[in-house]
């Protein structure tokens, strides 16, 4: 695997924990115990991102799919 597939792969990943997130949130809402665990996880590899200078890549389905959500709870 090179470099940039692991990139790839590790973007994918915290966009599909990103979508879990609010998708729980939206479930069950932003104090539950199930959502607060979703979170812990996707914020672990966010924070990984951060530390290896990894951006986001908000083209990704996951990361689509979770800006689709904040928008429709928001109206």
């Amino acid at each position: 695997m090179t470099k940039r597939e692991m990139i790839k792969a590790i973007q994918r990943l915290e966009a599909e924990l990103y979508l879990e997130v609010k998708q729980a949130e939206q479930r069950f809402g932003s104090d539950s115990d199930i959502t607060a665990s979703r979170t812990t996880r996707w914020a672990s590899v966010h924070d990984a991102m951060d530390a290896m200078g990894i951006e986001c890549d908000l083209t990704l389905p996951g990361n689509q799919r979770a800006l689709a959500i904040m928008v429709a709870s928001n109206t």
